[in-house]
């Protein structure tokens, strides 16, 4: 039989590999016999085998951030492995020079490529400034501040 190479979890031990075989028995012995008593057994044991690699996740990585004590060196190095980032001492082989020139020849290329389309000829609107608005006085706006309030409260008395 092959197995499916999945990453390694640092939280799963030898407790976790014994309660996924309890799991496994438990369902092959359901499928053999389909009654509902073993399904029930079945299903509890997943239960409590998810609830085993919650605990073991969460402890580990408590155990990890506690011991990293501030280092953050440590502990990133910590969660890029499980991010999936590996490490690259390579030195970069682009620089700003390349990354400049990238970009020039991008604009450069969307320019030629549209440079036969007709200008888009946008519209002029004429829109409000605050010079044209109207000066507004305190008791207009205590009456609009209280008509508004008594429409509220009279639909909610409705």
């Amino acid at each position: 039989m092959r197995r499916k190479a999945k990453p390694t979890t640092p939280w799963f031990d030898a407790d976790c590999r014994a309660i996924q075989r309890r799991a496994r028995a438990a369902e092959r012995r359901f499928r053999r016999t389909r009654s509902d008593v073993d399904r029930r057994s079945w299903v509890e044991q997943l239960k409590k085998t998810h609830a085993l690699y919650e605990e073991k996740n969460e402890r580990y990585w408590r155990d990890e951030i506690t011991e990293s004590k501030g280092n953050m060196k440590r502990l990133w190095r910590a969660l890029s492995g499980v991010l999936g980032e590996t490490s690259n001492d390579e030195p970069c082989v682009h620089t700003a020079d390349d990354f400049a020139a990238f970009f020039t020849d991008k604009v450069d290329s969307v320019r030629a490529s549209t440079a036969a389309m007709p200008l888009y000829d946008v519209p002029y609107k004429e829109t409000p400034t605050l010079a044209s608005w109207t000066a507004v006085t305190v008791d207009e706006v205590f009456f609009y501040k209280t008509s508004v309030y008594f429409n509220v409260a009279a639909k909610k008395l409705d």
